[in-house]
């Protein structure tokens, strides 16, 4: 195996070389043995641990994301709450038209 060498990314100490997934930056992470157990019993026959690791980041990154969208689409519509809240239905159909 080669040896890595540190190099910044990101902000992060990370380490790139060969032998990473896709040409991309190696991480080094620590997890509890817990966590540790939960993800190999999720990666099943088969499928390796970075795998796993990988398909769960990508997973919590989409969620992120959809929490933002989903906050940003509330605030643009708080308007509109608060009209029918106050039953000003008159403001309502006005931004409909």
């Amino acid at each position: 195996m080669t040896a890595f060498s540190p190099r910044p990314y990101n902000g992060l100490a990370c380490w790139k070389g060969v032998g990473t997934v896709e040409d991309g930056p190696r991480v080094i992470v620590k997890l509890p043995s817990e966590l540790l157990a939960t993800l190999a019993a999720h990666a099943g026959p088969g499928k390796a641990m970075h795998e796993v690791i990988r398909e769960g980041l990508e997973f919590y990154a989409s969620y992120l994301d959809q929490r933002r969208q989903l906050a940003r689409g509330y605030q643009e519509m708080a308007w509109m709450n608060r009209a029918m809240a106050e039953n000003r239905w008159d403001l309502v159909d006005s931004q409909g038209e």
